[in-house]
């Protein structure tokens, strides 16, 4: 009775389960019968009821900005709210305040459409990048593929074999040929890209090759940049040939370049330079390589003893198992932690490792012929493509997301994806399945024709604008330029997402949301005021 009484309601209606069928046909008649320029809702779960506002603008010829849902429900539940009195405030402050909204709101005006080029740009050839470049051409559209060095494959070509037995090789091969053969694939190595502009669904960009410059227009843009093995400049690496990375470890064995059978002794020695200041995280691959190397030790020389200075066994997924065959084989495993690191030291070019074996609560001192290092994975340098496409990393030097748990392979800015170990360390599977993920992220731009802007968006009031550039920088989609001939801010429609970051940060309300002025947010507040 109270909401009918404000000037701008025309009738107050009670509809029981607005949320059926039957009470939503009955909003639809009431809606078509009475011809409202402003609609609002009093309902349970708002979010489900923004496909039937689309619906229902439709039908009756309203924007759904001009449209609003209210949850009234929620204070309602049991333990809420005991006074009853206090509910029906609550209930009332919620609708007035989204009545005050949409009085002030204006109609958004028709959305900025993109024309879609139905191409995609890779950058990087190696397994991310060929499986997402893959997944895109066997769609029917054109995919360039940018590689930086002069051949395609990157560090998976240098793997013999997989811990479950598969050749990776083998598969690298096929993938490469693939690439070269693929009608819908061109394949640019030796090229970097060097420009590159244009939002979700128009981009252009241009790469730098030995035949000079070339350019591209793409609807998305895929990083799969890859990484590499650690940098290790310790215990002898590179100076004693009896020490090497767990990576050669395995060509040598592989190769037949080291002889197992003639070995008295081979010691290894997990997350050097990796889980601590230096390089945080963990690399997910090194201890699953460190058993793979055991087991092919181990079948070639059944007696040969192993020791591994580790400090946590991560067999991620299900190969603990190799774990379990790996000491049941014989290898021995010896803890440290952190703050008392193994020592190595050399006799006669002999490594000889001392560490203290927590279960014996003792020094250890083992003489082997071959120290094996666990060093873990980096990413690719990539500085320049982040500020040619104008994307972040996070503190370990990986493409950062825009949400981990949401949106784990985009970026805030859209039409740019990322995936592989551009993204984080992964293996040889969550590899595939991430750039088979981005790719099919991408592919829902390309099958679109056209592409629209967020319906809220920023706009600049340039009269109050003095050009501080405050919003430039606060901006985290880019979606804001400085144009110094005409001496304005310039907003691009489609980067924007209405976030209100510039909006908050603008010291002279030059900047504010389409449908969220002053004004109207001002009444919301002194309807939220009206019961106090």
């Amino acid at each position: 009775a109270r909401l009918a009484r404000n000037h701008s309601v025309a009738e107050v209606v009670s509809i029981d389960s607005a949320c059926t069928g039957e009470g939503w046909v009955r909003i639809k008649e009431l809606a078509a019968e009475t011809k409202p320029n402003r609609v609002l809702i009093g309902a349970c779960m708002p979010y489900a009821y923004i496909p039937k506002l689309k619906e229902l603008g439709r039908a009756i010829g309203l924007s759904p900005t001009l449209m609003d849902v209210v949850d009234i429900y929620t204070p309602t539940f049991p333990g809420q709210i005991e006074d009853s009195s206090a509910v029906a405030r609550q209930v009332y402050t919620s609708l007035a305040m989204a009545l005050a909204r949409l009085e002030g709101r204006d109609p958004i005006p028709p959305p900025v459409t993109v024309n879609v080029a139905r191409s995609a740009l890779v950058v990087g050839g190696g397994l991310a990048g060929m499986t997402a470049a893959a997944a895109i051409a066997d769609h029917g559209y054109e995919v360039c593929l940018v590689e930086e060095q002069g051949e395609l494959g990157g560090g998976a070509m240098r793997l013999t074999s997989t811990l479950e037995g598969n050749d990776p090789k083998r598969l690298m091969e096929d993938l490469v040929e693939q690439m070269h053969k693929h009608p819908n694939i061109r394949v640019l190595t030796d090229a970097r890209v060097a420009f590159s502009r244009g939002t979700a669904g128009k981009f252009m960009s241009a790469m730098a090759t030995d035949d000079g410059p070339r350019t591209f227009e793409h609807g998305v843009t895929i990083l799969a940049t890859g990484g590499s093995e650690g940098p290790v400049y310790d215990f002898g690496l590179r100076v004693q040939k009896t020490v090497m990375t767990q990576l050669e470890l395995e060509e040598r064995i592989a190769s037949g370049a080291l002889e197992v059978g003639r070995l008295s002794g081979v010691a290894m020695i997990q997350c050097w330079r990796s889980r601590d200041e230096e390089r945080a995280y963990c690399s997910r691959v090194c201890c699953s390589q460190a058993i793979k190397n055991i087991l092919a030790l181990k079948e070639r020389n059944p007696d040969l003893p192993v020791y591994v200075f580790y400090r946590d066994i991560m067999t991620y997924g299900f190969k603990e198992q190799y774990y379990t065959q790996a000491r049941k084989a014989g290898a021995i495993f010896i803890r440290y932690d952190l703050g008392d690191k193994p020592q190595v030291s050399f006799e006669h070019d002999k490594p000889v490792i001392t560490a203290r074996d927590p279960v014996l609560n003792r020094q250890v001192r083992v003489k082997v012929d071959i120290l094996a290092l666990s060093s873990g994975l980096v990413p690719g340098e990539v500085e320049d493509i982040k500020e040619i496409f104008g994307v972040p990393t996070n503190v370990d030097g990986f493409f950062q997301e825009a949400e981990s748990k949401w949106r784990p392979l985009d970026f805030l800015k859209q039409g740019i994806y990322t995936c592989g170990l551009a993204h984080s360390p992964m293996d040889l599977r969550e590899t595939i399945a991430s750039a088979q993920a981005a790719a099919s992220r991408a592919l829902r731009i390309l099958n679109a024709e056209t592409i629209q802007r967020e319906s809220v968006v920023a706009e600049v009031r340039h009269s109050l604008c003095s050009l501080c550039q405050r919003c430039v920088s606060a901006c985290p989609y880019g979606a804001r330029t400085v144009n110094m001939e005409e001496e304005r801010i310039e907003v691009d429609e489609i980067l924007c997402q209405g976030c209100g970051s510039c909006a908050a940060v603008c010291p002279n309300s030059a900047t504010v949301l389409r449908g969220f002025h002053d004004a109207p947010m001002m009444a919301a507040i002194d309807a939220a005021l009206e019961e106090l």
